[in-house]
């Protein structure tokens, strides 16, 4: 690689417009261009990509004294990318008005991102086109609602839009666990629809399961589920005692056991296939990390269709899938550094670096539900790429 050395006019222009491309599919925003901006870093976080990857949305707090009294704590940033160079990107602000933001997400053309706000209790439609914020429901004294306690809100692939926590009556009392949908053009209780009865499906399967990954309201759901029972192959193969714990599929209540280990780390979910990591036990160390003995690695389908993706024997953490299943990223993280790789079905999810991507610094990663783009934010900078 030859190497050319700049001008002082060229690193002037670097520092003044902060942007840098790696090739014609990556875009960098760094941090002079984002203190341009006057965004602090310390209070951005990276929050949503869209559908496409074209556009990419982040959540500071405001520091204006004036507009914390009128209740605006929050701005959301929008980056726009659609033009995949650095001298087309767009960028622009909306002010959000709430104290408290959990999460949001975007629609599939990346033209409104809805936001709940105040523990869940206030839902906020933001137009990008307009930059403009419109409150479609909060919580009133006396009027029944839904409350998304959990902070779980997505875009489903069929387009709705999904979250996750319980309906009220109008005493603020439970009457149900539920996934609704919002419908972002109506306002009040009617933007809500009732998508899937949680309760029920909590009861099916029990305390014992772990986590929940929501991949469609009332299609496709993944958990990790522990089985205490000690007649069990895992138990015997391992001399496990304590259980183990199982990947499950649930289809409008029936479920399909996907894969057993003793212990499964870190795992995330497309609609039909999750990239997961294993180890056979954990070995705790004094004042250090723990060991992992025989860290794995997997793809796996709801066919249980596996493939082994750890480039070499180490606990890959971190773990990403693209809504659509077609793209995986791993990463391999030491102290305060990681190593991003990632893994297309095409090619049967054979892992390569990310450019620009080893030993950097710790970062928060965004798929695009296309899995053709990510997005990376490593608390200096902001990186859009697209894979080859």
């Amino acid at each position: 690689m030859k190497f050319v050395r700049l001008t002082v006019l060229m690193l002037l222009a670097v520092f003044v417009f902060g942007l840098t491309t790696a090739n014609a599919a990556t875009v960098r925003i760094t941090q002079p261009k984002l203190k341009a901006l006057k965004i602090s870093l310390a209070k951005f976080y990276l929050m949503n990509i869209s559908q496409n990857g074209d556009i990419v949305t982040g959540l500071e707090k405001v520091s204006d004294t004036k507009l914390k009294q009128q209740g605006t704590v929050y701005k959301l940033w929008v980056f726009d990318f659609s033009g995949k160079t650095r001298d087309s990107l767009k960028i622009s602000e909306i002010l959000v008005p709430c104290t408290a933001v959990p999460n949001g997400t975007l629609t599939h053309d990346g033209k409104t991102c809805i936001i709940i706000a105040e523990r869940g209790s206030k839902f906020i439609k933001v137009d990008i086109p307009t930059k403009t914020a419109t409150i479609l429901f909060q919580h009133k004294k006396g009027q029944k609602g839904f409350r998304c306690d959990t902070g779980v809100i997505q875009t489903y692939p069929n387009g709705k839009i999904g979250v996750s926590g319980y309906f009220y009556d109008e005493k603020d009392r439970i009457i149900c666990k539920a996934l609704a949908y919002i419908d972002p053009t109506k306002t009040g209780y009617e933007i809500f629809k009732k998508a899937f009865d949680t309760t029920r499906f909590e009861n099916i399967i029990g305390n014992s399961a772990d986590y929940v990954e929501w991949v469609d309201a009332g299609k496709c759901f993944y958990v990790t589920k522990m089985d205490p029972g000690k007649d069990n192959k895992l138990s015997k193969k391992y001399n496990f005692t304590p259980g183990y714990k199982v990947l499950c599929y649930y289809d409008k209540g029936k479920s399909k056991i996907l894969d057993e280990a003793p212990y499964f780390i870190h795992y995330a979910a497309g609609t039909d296939r999750i990239v997961y990591s294993t180890v056979d036990k954990i070995i705790p160390q004094k004042d250090a990390e723990p060991l992992y003995e025989n860290p794995q690695t997997f793809v796996i389908d709801i066919n249980k269709n596996k493939v082994k993706v750890n480039p070499k024997e180490k606990l890959y953490q971190y773990l990403a899938m693209s809504k659509n299943g077609e793209t995986a990223t791993i990463s391999d993280i030491k102290l305060t550094t990681a190593s991003y790789y990632y893994g297309r079905k095409a090619d049967n999810f054979k892992m390569n670096q990310i450019e620009g991507q080893s030993k950097s610094s710790l970062s928060v990663l965004r798929l695009s539900e296309n899995g053709n783009a990510y997005v990376i934010f490593d608390g200096f900078q902001i990186t859009w790429g697209e894979f080859k």
